[in-house]
């Protein structure tokens, strides 16, 4: 939950004004103003994953890992996830090369 709260905005406002020559000139300036913003909520994901490597003859636990991230703004789980499993395979390409 966000608490409601001002936020300071500025826009651009075109200014025009006629010369004493009968020649329209437009200029812009900056107007800063206040803006407030209601109390929300703000959606976040949070993904944890662990990972167990065996040894398929043994049995015997032979590595684990675990990855937790939490994402604010975030409402879609599925891409979390698929980071850290592209993490995941990362890691395990990079220890079985070694």
């Amino acid at each position: 939950m966000v608490p409601a709260h001002t936020e300071w905005k500025s826009r651009q406002v075109e200014e025009n004004y006629v010369d004493k020559d009968g020649k329209l000139h437009s200029f812009y300036r900056t107007e800063n103003y206040p803006e407030y913003v209601p109390d929300h909520d703000v959606p976040y994901v949070t993904v944890g994953v662990q990972f167990q490597w065996f040894d398929t003859k043994t049995g015997k636990l032979v590595a684990s890992s675990e990855d937790v991230r939490r994402r604010n703004s975030e409402s879609n789980p599925s891409s979390v996830y698929n980071r850290i499993i592209d993490r995941f395979y990362k890691n395990m390409k990079d220890t079985l090369e070694k």
